[in-house]
């Protein structure tokens, strides 16, 4: 049992076993309570969504909580525990003895690659699980991957034996690697298996190794890319995406090959989506390169132009700001939701003026009811991270203006940070909707020690909880609820009628 194997420790047993002896003082249901016992349901439908808000708000006073999750019987509720449990480790990081008892493959699988993706399996961490036996096949080639390109001395001897794993996907990654380690035949002939499978089942499996390439920088699959390139050439949007990644891992090989499907390319939306992958690689290609797309934009596609002028910035290192702020003039989505993510990536002064430029894009759209993109509370989040009082006039101004959606996109963005608010509580801005209100109420009582002193901001709390005020969606209402019950010193209560469900 899972129960049996998670050791939790003295504290929290003992805590555990306190907040269970005052369940039975727990007031009768209400609104608040009925939402997080929905987020905890060990036989209702599986709430990622509500688990996910709680685990968004990383508060330590839920640690008995996922540690109940996390050593329960549910696979969905234990795996949303293991990784609240990891978010709330200073730092965060999963602890192999969390799945230590889980003995399915492919609930392991999952958590596993969640905790990855959330950057919660530091080298120590990895090395402890590929300790496990029967480990995923998959998993453990991305993890031996991850292991070698984080300085340690890749495992020939284990990836070759992945070589013969009963699975898709295991003995190509394995065989990548082992390119990597200096040992390329395995990957010429798990390449020919690959090509000789038939589409769509190839098409598909083709679509899931180009994000593992993407994802690991896997510099060995530039043969395999090229050959994939020519052997997908009809079908625009896959052919693309190939080139995409090409370009990222092996630019030089790649950028011939792009350019002259450009050139090839007649229409738009073929241009702009080979565009596109060109400016993602855009650092490791050569200036020049963007020309042919800056002409064939000219004066008729403003967009493509923009699009170009923005890679050759990148690839020059020079104007970035300006090529920046240029293409979000032209308001095309596709490029905003660029910019917003990979401006992470770049120096913090780069990514904070791209930020604030998506943001400043946002507040001059021609119609303030319009939607916002995206992006928006993606910038937002960024600024909040590294720079969260330079958000204080954007919000103020938003809810200056009635820009309702503008001002709820850029308070998601704060929350989703988990920064403090950015304007004083005590003389908050007139906010321009009952949602923004909401929100900005939320993200108070997030950060805010005091927030339960006040009692009527208190009850506006509980309200927003009880979904009477504002119309926000239900993974808000669950954070609303859980603080507003903490605020009310019933934090400890609440727990127990929640653990005595698990």
């Amino acid at each position: 049992m899972i129960r049996q194997s998670l050791r939790l420790s003295a504290a929290a047993l003992l805590g555990w076993t306190l907040l269970a002896g005052v369940a039975a003082a727990q007031p009768a249901s209400t609104p608040s309570l009925l939402i997080l016992s929905q987020a905890v349901n060990p036989t209702g439908p599986l709430r990622t969504d509500l688990l996910a808000a709680l685990r968004q708000l990383r508060d330590p006073a839920l640690q008995p909580l996922m540690a109940a999750l996390a050593s329960g019987d549910s696979p969905g509720l234990r795996a949303q525990g293991v990784l609240g449990l990891a978010e709330l480790a200073d730092p965060p990081r999963l602890n192999p003895l969390m799945v230590s008892g889980i003995t399915d493959p492919i609930e392991l699988a999952s958590i596993l690659g969640q905790a990855l993706g959330l950057d919660l399996l530091p080298p120590e961490s990895i090395r402890d699980v590929l300790k496990r036996e029967k480990l995923d096949p998959y998993v453990e080639a991305v993890l031996r991957g991850r292991l070698a390109r984080s300085g340690d001395k890749p495992d020939v001897e284990a990836l070759t034996k992945l070589l013969a794993a009963d699975h898709r996907a295991a003995p190509l990654i394995a065989a990548f690697e082992l390119a990597e380690a200096g040992v390329p035949k395995p990957l010429e002939e798990q390449s020919e298996k690959l090509l000789q499978m038939n589409d769509p089942a190839r098409g598909v499996f083709v679509g899931e190794l180009l994000e593992h390439v993407r994802t690991e920088q896997t510099t060995s699959a530039g043969p395999l890319l090229g050959r994939l390139a020519s052997l997908y050439r009809d079908q625009p949007a896959l052919h693309a995406d190939i080139l995409r990644t090409w370009l990222r891992v092996a630019p030089e090989a790649a950028a011939p090959i792009w350019a002259r499907a450009f050139a090839e390319a007649t229409q738009q939306s073929d241009q702009l989506r080979l565009a596109l992958a060109a400016l993602d690689a855009a650092e490791g290609l050569a200036p020049e390169s963007f020309d042919t797309v800056i002409k064939a934009g000219g004066s008729a596609d403003p967009i493509l132009a923009a699009l170009g002028s923005l890679g050759k910035a990148l690839a020059a290192k020079e104007g970035q700001a300006d090529a920046v702020r240029h293409m979000l003039s032209q308001r095309y989505q596709q490029a905003e939701l660029w910019i917003g993510d990979r401006a992470r990536s770049w120096p913090p002064e780069r990514a904070k003026d791209a930020w604030l430029a998506l943001i400043q894009t946002a507040a001059t759209r021609p119609d303030s009811t319009s939607r916002v993109s995206e992006a928006v509370p993606a910038a937002a989040e960024g600024l909040a991270r590294v720079s969260p009082d330079l958000l204080r006039e954007p919000i103020a101004s938003a809810a200056a203006r009635s820009d309702a959606r503008l001002t709820e996109a850029l308070i998601v963005g704060l929350m989703r940070a988990g920064a403090a608010c950015a304007w004083d509580a005590a003389k908050p801005p007139q906010w321009p909707h009952p949602n923004s209100a909401a929100l900005a109420l939320v993200c108070e009582a997030r950060s805010d020690p005091a927030f339960g002193k006040d009692k009527d901001r208190l009850s506006r709390l509980t309200a927003v909880a009880d979904g009477l005020t504002g119309r926000l969606p239900a993974a808000v209402r669950v954070q609303a609820a859980w603080l507003a019950l903490k605020h009310a010193g019933e934090a400890d209560a609440t727990l127990a009628r929640l653990l005595a469900r698990q």
